[in-house]
């Protein structure tokens, strides 16, 4: 919400949902990346007014992609008034919102969202905040069935463990870590999709064992070893 005023992003949304000819998955969320902001002079308010604005953001979008002309709001951070948004996505994007599963967002979530996708999380972590999220549901007056929930997980692969480890070797001086890849992995691997091929696929049976299919990878592989976000959704 600190990248791109609402109207904007919703503009940009609609048109590429139009060129694209199918619904279109759009992410809306908080930032986190203090120092991205400040080498590209973006402002970065504390978390509690950046939620403030992605509340907004989400009223906002849908407002202009659902309401009448002339619609308008009036917030705390943003202000829309005898708006003309032509012509109206059909259907409205899906929207994404996520994080860590804090009780806030998931009251966000519950309230603006079509999809919830954790981060940071062990399968037995999504299950227990997948069912904080169906009580943010309820206490919303919204049914459960209705949010999907995925995960969003890292994942390196090798073909055999020795080439594993060189991979995480490989990624590790991309990113500018040193150590010994054992050590490294050791806090990642409960929440990464990772190893050989068949403990990949375990891992990943047990986030969709959990309500939680991974169906956003950050690839860090042999080829890859980067931070790029796909969705396989």
């Amino acid at each position: 919400v600190t990248f791109r005023a609402p109207g904007e992003f919703a503009k940009v949304v609609a048109t590429v949902q139009e060129m694209a000819g199918r619904q279109i998955h759009a992410g809306l969320g908080t930032g986190w990346h203090e120092s991205e902001h400040r080498r590209y002079g973006f402002p970065f308010p504390e978390m509690a007014t950046r939620a403030e604005m992605l509340e907004e953001q989400l009223s906002i979008v849908r407002g202009l992609w659902s309401g009448p002309d002339g619609w308008s709001f009036s917030g705390k951070h943003y202000q829309i008034g005898d708006a003309l948004f032509r012509a109206k996505p059909d259907p409205a994007p899906w929207i994404i919102t996520g994080g860590e599963g804090s009780p806030r967002g998931m009251r966000i979530a519950a309230a603006h969202a079509d999809e919830f996708n954790l981060t940071s999380s062990t399968p037995q972590i999504a299950r227990e905040k997948f069912a904080a999220l169906d009580a943010a549901c309820a206490a919303a007056g919204r049914q459960p069935s209705t949010l999907v929930r995925s995960a969003m997980t890292g994942l390196l692969i090798g073909r055999t463990h020795a080439d594993y480890l060189a991979g995480v070797a490989r990624f590790m001086e991309r990113i500018g870590g040193s150590g010994d890849p054992e050590e490294y992995l050791a806090p990642r691997r409960p929440r990464w999709v990772s190893g050989t091929p068949d403990e990949a696929a375990t891992q990943m049976r047990a986030f969709r064992d959990a309500g939680a299919p991974p169906d956003m990878i950050q690839i860090g592989n042999e080829t890859n070893g980067g931070a790029m976000t796909i969705s396989h959704g």
